[in-house]
């Protein structure tokens, strides 16, 4: 039985050319789909097909026709009206840039001259009445640049103690939690003593056999019940060494915290003793009051006192620690509000 024969393969152009038609037919129908005829408030957009394109397709030789469009857009009458408006103006600003373009160009293209149309200069002897200015004032007396000696700042203040950084015994209260242990231990390990010859007895009365089956698991019970007392016992100790190390934690807690109150105590002390001096010198510096030089015509007055309080800004305190720093503010009001003091009387 011989075998059928195969089927003849398609024409490749026969194939491209149906596959162009078929586009071509795909893609009027899109146009016609899309160009769709609108209608709005400010007027209407229409397509129609004014005539055919003749296209031929190279590698077939297959002539289509292929419709082509024209967009028709028709404005209401208030939407032209608006158009012509926006046009008219459009034009007016172009022809009035266009002329005064022209003028400029006008007159930059001419010299100037300054003596063309110039206005006249005016008369300075005409201006009467007027003083004349001052060029000197009275310098009054001596300066004063120095005030009396209120002490030294006081830069550091009594010792408040060591800090407690350990505390406890050496061994951490293991002799302690020892002691403990062994004390439980003299009353259990005579109990667990009892016990086992109480059970050796039982096994014993019942026919037990040592190194019988039931012999070692009865063991191995109280092996384990005995291990855990003894693990009891232990526990017990830790805890004791534990409550007694905790005990020592808060005594040396507390010796810290006294020692820092009696820190801030003596550092409050000092601060005290050094705000306290820079009052008083900034009181003597208000009341220190310079000669004021006499107002002459137009002549402001100079204030001695705002610049004794910058002399106070500059003394020496002035310090580039953070203390310090805190300290040189503080005197610094000080001396804003007396200054202002000795300003109001």
């Amino acid at each position: 039985m011989s075998k059928p024969d195969p089927p003849q393969p398609p024409d490749p152009y026969a194939t491209a050319a149906a596959q162009t038609g078929t586009n071509v037919s795909t893609g009027v129908a899109n146009a016609f789909l899309n160009n769709v005829n609108q209608n709005t408030p400010q007027g209407s957009l229409s397509y129609d097909v004014t005539g055919n394109y003749s296209w031929t397709d190279p590698s077939t030789g297959s002539t289509y026709q292929i419709p082509r469009f024209t967009a028709t857009q028709t404005q209401t009458p208030q939407a032209a009206a608006i158009e012509g408006q926006n046009n008219a103006t459009k034009l007016n600003l172009a022809t009035l840039g266009n002329q005064q373009s022209q003028r400029v160009s006008g007159l930059l293209s001419q010299p100037f001259d300054p003596s063309a149309n110039a206005p006249t200069a005016g008369d300075a002897s005409g201006i009467m009445g007027v003083g004349q200015a001052a060029t000197s004032y009275d310098p009054g007396g001596n300066i004063q640049s120095s005030l009396g000696d209120y002490g030294q700042a006081q830069g550091t203040f009594g010792d408040a103690g060591d800090i407690t950084r350990s505390y406890g015994p050496s061994d951490n209260f293991s002799a302690d939690r020892s002691r403990v242990e062994e004390s439980l231990y003299g009353r259990l390990n005579p109990q667990l003593q009892k016990e086992r010859a109480n059970i050796e007895q039982r096994l014993a009365d019942q026919g037990i056999r040592y190194g019988s089956q039931a012999y070692t698991s009865a063991m191995d019970d109280y092996s384990r019940q005995a291990n855990d007392a003894r693990l009891a016992v232990t526990a017990q100790g830790g805890q004791e060494q534990q409550r007694m190390n905790d005990m020592a934690a808060k005594q040396a807690g507390f010796q810290n915290a006294a020692q820092m109150q009696a820190y801030q105590q003596a550092q409050g002390r000092g601060q005290f003793a050094n705000e306290a001096q820079a009052q008083n010198y900034c009181r003597c510096l208000a009341l220190a009051r310079l000669p004021t030089p006499r107002r002459t015509s137009k002549t402001p007055r100079t204030q001695g006192l705002p610049a004794l309080a910058m002399l106070a800004s500059r003394s020496s305190w002035r310090s580039s620690s953070p203390a310090s720093t805190r300290r040189m503010r503080r005197v610094t009001s000080i001396c804003r509000s007396s200054t202002s003091s000795a300003r109001s009387r």
